[in-house]
């Protein structure tokens, strides 16, 4: 304490130390408040897209009025963007809600007029008077320095060359005062753009302070993005209640189809049952297609009865259990078709082809046909009648050509 004491000037010489040590963030501080203000006011001044948006307003705002004295206004001031939240419709649907629909819908390129308003919004809390008012003291307590080193420390480093105060001191107001100069130009050019634009939007400078200004834009932005927001989610949930609506009459008229479906097998299930109590014959849709005459023509011909042995020992050749079996299959066949081979002996297994007599069959029976060709009937129609051809046999010279081939097991 006792050195202390002994130092020269102490007091001026701390108030001179503690101020170097505030200076740099205090200026730091006042030159960004100012580039802030200077910026914000340049946006605002060249803000094309929120213009647009003005006229919007303007336009929206007189059809409103309509011939009324508040209608075919020519302008307004800015502070008026912000009582668009105060016009509520019956739905409590604000007319910022409308007009940020229709920005959305009609016009989506104004909508950059956010970009232009961000740094007017950021610089709602930087007070202009406050930064003219931090810039003046930084400027006095810098003057009062100046002339405490002019006055008691110019031949400081003579009189006592160990005392660095003076030095050291001597170039910080050196630097100081440039920058403050620099501090001096940003606060001036900030405070001019400030006047430029308020008055451009219609305002008093002398009535308004940069905080309310900007606070405008601010509070317009917010309630733009607000607004923004409830109405994308009140589209969405209609958007939902639609499609649910949709899918639940979807889902109503496929049931009802199910339905009608199963009502409709029902009443044909009731009416097959009906009919089969009644007796009646229910047609079947899968019946095969039935030949044409042109099909049954151009099937191959079947064999020759002159090929065929009616004995068994007339058929054991080369081959002969094929023409066994052929020749059982052709008498089976003439059988069902109401013939019977009866020799003199009686025997069924040579002799002549008899007609069988006809046995009464089940009315829910009938007999079974076979299809064949002119030729082969015609045969048939003449071992039943006993008939010979000219050459003494049982059948056609048609088909005896056909049968010139000589069986397996016969001579030449």
């Amino acid at each position: 304490m006792v050195q202390l004491i002994k130092i020269d000037r102490l007091g001026p010489r701390l108030q001179g130390m503690l101020f170097r040590c505030r200076f740099d963030e205090q200026i730091g501080l006042w030159e960004e408040n100012a580039r802030k203000i200077r910026d914000a006011g340049d946006s605002l001044l060249h803000a094309a897209k929120f213009k647009e948006l003005m006229s919007l307003i303007l336009l929206i705002g007189n059809y409103m009025n309509g011939t009324g004295h508040k209608g075919g206004a020519y302008g307004f001031k800015v502070s008026s963007i912000n009582k668009l939240v105060d016009t509520k419709s019956a739905s409590n649907t604000t007319l910022l809600h409308f007009l940020e629909r229709t920005v959305t819908a009609h016009f989506p390129e104004m909508e950059e007029f956010l970009e232009e308003l961000a740094k007017p919004a950021e610089s709602y809390r930087v007070n202009l008077q406050d930064t003219r008012k931090g810039m003046i003291e930084l400027r006095e307590g810098l003057k009062s320095l100046n002339t405490e080193l002019s006055e008691h420390f110019a031949e400081a480093d003579i009189s006592n060359p160990t005392d660095l105060f003076g030095k050291k001191m001597w170039r910080f107001v050196g630097e100081a005062t440039e920058r403050l100069q620099t501090l001096i130009e940003l606060v001036a050019d900030a405070d001019g753009t400030f006047v430029e634009v308020v008055k451009y939007y219609g305002e008093d400078e002398k009535n308004v302070s940069s905080t309310e200004f900007f606070g405008i834009f601010k509070t317009f932005v917010t309630s733009y993005h607000k607004c923004k927001f409830e109405n994308r989610t009140l589209a969405e949930e209609k958007a939902a209640t639609e499609k649910r609506k949709q899918q639940a009459d979807e889902a109503k008229a496929a049931r009802e189809k199910a339905e009608a479906a199963r009502s409709e097998e029902t009443e044909l299930l009731d009416s097959l049952m009906d009919k089969l109590r009644e007796g009646k014959s229910v047609k079947s849709g899968r019946a095969g297609k039935r030949p044409s005459a042109r099909d049954r023509t151009m099937r191959p011909p079947p064999t020759p009865l002159s090929m065929l042995s009616l004995t068994e020992s007339g058929a054991m050749g080369e081959g002969g259990a094929d023409a066994v079996d052929l020749a059982r299959g052709m008498l089976a066949a003439l059988k069902s078709d109401g013939f019977g081979v009866v020799g003199e002996d009686g025997d069924v297994t040579s002799g002549m082809l008899l007609p069988i007599p006809a046995v009464p069959m089940s009315p829910t029976k009938r007999r079974p046909r076979i299809k064949s060709d002119p030729l082969l009937a015609e045969e048939l129609e003449a071992l039943t009648n006993g008939q010979a051809y000219e050459d003494g046999s049982l059948f056609s010279p048609e088909r005896s050509e056909a049968g010139t081939e000589e069986l397996p097991g016969e001579g030449k």
